[in-house]
Order: C-alpha cells, then structure tokens, then sequence
C-alpha cells in the first residue's frame, strides 16, 4: 500500500441561523421566521431577500435532527456520486463501493445517508449543490465525471470528505483512497516484456482523469526500458480491423486495453481479432488494465488486474471516520490492485522469455 500526506483536521462547523443573522445584518430571530416559515410575513421582502443571500453563501442546511446533538453532529455520513451510479444489480462496477461504504459505515456506528444528483440525465452531465451535503457530517464522493469547480468549492468550505479514487485540484487539497494503477501497469508491462514481447500496443480511455494519467505513466515509463520504445503505440478508441491489422504488419504482439466503465474496449478489441483469424494469446496477448463487468466479451479468464472496491469504500469511511474525530490521518492512500493471471498472455511466437534465456 503507497500512502503519503497526513494531515490533521477537525470536523467543519455547521453553519447555524446566528452566523447568517450577522452576516445578514439582523436578529437571530428574524432569521428564523424566514427560514422556519413561521409569520414572517411583516419582514421587508428587501431583508428577506438579504436573509436568503446570506443562507445560500454560508451553505445554511437546516437540519431538525442536528439540533438536539451536542456539536450538530447526527452520526449521518453521506454517499454522493457525480453520476447516476447508484447500482441497479450486483453485477455493475460501483456495486462493491456501495457495499463496502454501507458495511463500514454500520460497522463505525453511523447511518448512511445516499445522495443523487440533483440533475439526472447523461453520465457526466449531473451536478449538486454543496449545502445539501452538509445535511451529513461528512461524505464520500465518487465518480468518475467530476464536476471539479463543484469540487473545489465542497473543500474550500472545509467540509469533511475523502474521493474514492484519486483526485488532485489546482487549488485544493482532498483526501482520497484509490488504487495504484501505475505500478499495477508497470507490473503487467514488466511481465509482457520478460515475456519476450518487445513491441506494444496500447488502447487507452479518452478523458479518464488521473487513473488514465497513472496507467499511461506507468506503461510509458515500463516500455522507455526497451530497446525500440519509439515502436510501441497508443490508440485512445477501440481498434478497428484495419487499426489492429497495421499494428500486427508492424511487429505489435501484446496490446495493453484500459477499460472504462464495462468491458466494451476489451469487446471491440476480441472482435477484430476474431474477425482478422488472430488467436488470442498464441498470436496476440492481451492484458486489461482493469476488472470492469465481463459481459460483453466472449471469455472471462482475461489477464488483469483487479481493484479491490469493497476494501477501498471501507478504507474511505474510516477515514472519513478519522477527519470527523479530528485525528491525524493519512489523507493521500492508494492501495495495490490484485494480479489476475488468466489466460491471454503467453510468451510471442519465436521468442524465448527472459528467464529461458537466463536458464
């Protein structure tokens, strides 16, 4: 496990009705008419308007249950995705997280509180507002898409979360569990190359934030050690015949394929093989830098890595646990993927691997 940054933070402050009644200029009282709905109705709608201004800057999220807390702590912790990802079967990606945050949480003693996107619509397209988090004492983000202004503005406010995955910002610093996804390609890369491969391809993801960035580091920095780097590829979109043709014309005997969110690279990649008579591994090896759902593919026994995501959602709510009780946690952790041999990788046609050639 690679850890790095500690850190050292109390839980954030609840704003309550006497911060916005200074920022706002007025009594305590008047602020709770306006907010509570009670017979405000002889307030100045100019001092309403000021009232609601300050509330929405300050983040003001009325919570009934807070109120008989000692500290406005409820023992709620929050789960909320940047995307509609909230599973519908067992069988999708983000099951295991979901799992593993509901499982720790109880067993930390708090209630999970799961938070949707106020906008639905495509993946990627969804967004929030920061004070409906706060209904929480802290929460959990993940997603894959994330609005990163929205982000930002979440940490600036200090309020306690940690990423599942990482994540850096330009301007603030957040607390994330993840895996390691360069040193697990750089593995699968070291393996190809004592292998005997000695040419490389690589389908990579378009967009796919820092766990593309590692991935890439982590394939380009293994292939710089060979003696042709210049002849391994890069492609960022399922192959087509033609592309994979090409690249068997210039010498490519293992491809390397980042999945996304499902298995449609690895799929697309399988079916110009088959369509081209190119056996896979005797002609071809293959390794996916990743587990996603093997659903559409016709094998399961890919050669990969596999993210422990139930064990990554636990991780982030003891950490998350950690910030809330203001003790001095790790906040940057990425632990290592679990190896996954399979059975699409073998040694390239004519060449001898580096251990027979030690032998």
């Amino acid at each position: 496990m690679t850890e790095q940054a500690t850190v050292s933070r109390g839980p954030r402050r609840r704003p309550t009705q006497t911060d916005i009644a200074k920022r706002a200029g007025v009594s305590q009282a008047t602020v709770s008419l306006v907010l509570t709905g009670g017979d405000g109705t002889r307030i100045p709608e100019e001092t309403r308007d000021r009232i609601m201004q300050a509330a929405a800057e300050l983040g003001y999220a009325p919570n009934p249950a807070a109120r008989s807390l000692v500290g406005g702590r409820n023992h709620l912790l929050g789960f909320h995705t940047f995307e509609n990802v909230f599973p519908a079967d067992q069988n999708d990606f983000y099951f295991p997280f979901l799992l593993g945050v509901e499982r720790e949480a109880t067993r930390q003693g708090y209630d999970l509180l799961l938070f949707s996107p106020e906008t639905r619509g495509r993946r990627g397209s969804a967004s929030t507002t920061p004070s409906r988090l706060w209904l929480a004492d802290g929460c959990v983000l993940l997603g894959r898409h994330v609005d990163r202004e929205l982000l930002s503005e979440i940490v600036r406010n200090d309020f306690p979360v940690v990423f599942i995955g990482r994540r850096e910002l330009p301007d603030a610093d957040i607390a994330y569990v993840g895996v390691d996804y360069e040193r697990s390609t750089r593995r699968i890369v070291e393996r190809l190359i004592g292998l005997g491969h000695r040419v490389l391809g690589y389908i990579g993801e378009a967009g796919g934030g820092e766990q593309t960035q590692d991935r890439q580091r982590g394939y380009f920095d293994s292939v710089a050690l060979l003696p042709e780097p210049e002849r391994s590829l890069k492609h960022s979109k399922p192959l087509t015949d033609e592309e994979l043709a090409r690249w068997i014309d210039r010498g490519v005997t293992a491809v390397l394929v980042e999945p996304g969110e499902d298995d449609g690279n690895v799929a697309a990649l399988e079916a110009s093989a088959r369509r081209l008579g190119i056996s896979i591994p005797e002609q071809l090896s293959v390794a996916v830098l990743g587990d996603p759902a093997f659903t559409t593919t016709t094998r399961a026994d890919w050669t990969r890595f596999a993210v422990p995501r139930e064990l990554i959602a636990e991780r982030a709510v003891r950490m998350l646990v950690e910030l809330l009780e203001g003790r001095a946690v790790e906040q940057h952790v990425l632990v290592d993927a679990i190896e996954e041999a399979g059975g699409t990788v073998a040694p390239p046609a004519g060449r001898t691997t580096d251990s027979e050639r030690r032998s």
